[in-house]
């Protein structure tokens, strides 16, 4: 990939490349650009800095260096009518991954990764696809996270909603071994979704799951809808039951208003 700061391999199927760079606007839309342009698949791109970093509704994600920016664009064997799952399984893949170098998370529907000792927000993940005659052409899972960042390298308002690994456990981790292990448990989730289908990765995410069985208020495309969250659908979505005992499915949105789980 031109301008590269350096590449190298690992011995995935899925995902054997990983592509880093200095700065970029956004990875997701260098991974997008490169396959538009090579018709090339089947990498991650990853960089020190974004300057245009995408979050949740397209709100800027602040970027610093220190951070693991990056992006997986990646075909997977995935029926189309399992999109929503990815979020689901791209969280939980980097959850053992980080659990591996001792760092704790749990899980926030749809994209959110905190940390489980206070619950402060440690990433996100950001899911892009094409999708074409009934097949999926290729999916961008971005992935963001802080970890060995200060927290002055974030502005004031961010600072009081995040925190980094650095900050919770005064040590730095070797991105390039995490990135290595968040590729390889995301390749091991997709082969067990396509064996298993959906309830061993959905029993994963309840393990380490935030909001279930709590009131909250979700603001989605459809509308703003209050409620308990009681379960995740087998497709990603969130199932909310009304003050009415209507059971409510939403696909995407945003938990504007969590109440702090005991």
């Amino acid at each position: 990939m031109l301008d590269c700061t350096k590449e190298f391999l690992i011995e995935s199927k899925l995902c054997p490349k990983i592509c880093w760079y200095t700065e970029v606007d956004s990875t997701n839309n260098v991974a997008r650009r490169f396959i538009e342009k090579e018709n090339h698949i089947g990498f991650m791109v990853v960089a020190e800095t974004q300057k245009a970093g995408k979050g949740q509704g397209e709100r800027l994600w602040e970027s610093p260096p220190g951070g693991l920016w990056s992006s997986l664009a990646i075909c997977p064997e995935l029926e189309p009518s399992l999109l929503g799952v990815v979020p689901i399984l791209s969280a939980v893949g980097t959850a053992k991954a980080m659990e591996t170098f001792g760092i704790k998370v749990m899980l926030k529907w749809p994209n959110d990764l905190l940390i489980k000792r206070n619950l402060k927000k440690i990433g996100g993940i950001l899911v892009e696809s094409k999708v074409s005659q009934q097949s999926v052409d290729y999916l961008i899972i971005g992935i963001g996270l802080n970890i060995n960042n200060r927290m002055e390298q974030y502005s004031p308002t961010l600072q009081r909603r995040i925190t980094t690994v650095h900050e919770e456990f005064k040590k730095e981790l070797d991105l390039e071994l995490l990135l290595q292990r968040i590729i390889l448990e995301i390749e091991y989730s997709f082969e067990n979704l396509r064996m298993y289908g959906t309830l061993s990765l959905l029993a994963d995410w309840k393990k380490r799951d935030n909001i279930l069985g709590m009131s909250i208020v979700v603001q989605s495309p459809e509308g703003k809808f209050q409620g308990k969250a009681v379960d995740i659908s087998p497709y990603g979505q969130l199932i909310l039951e009304t003050p009415d005992f209507e059971k409510i499915v939403i696909s995407n949105g945003t938990i504007i208003l969590p109440k702090a789980k005991t």
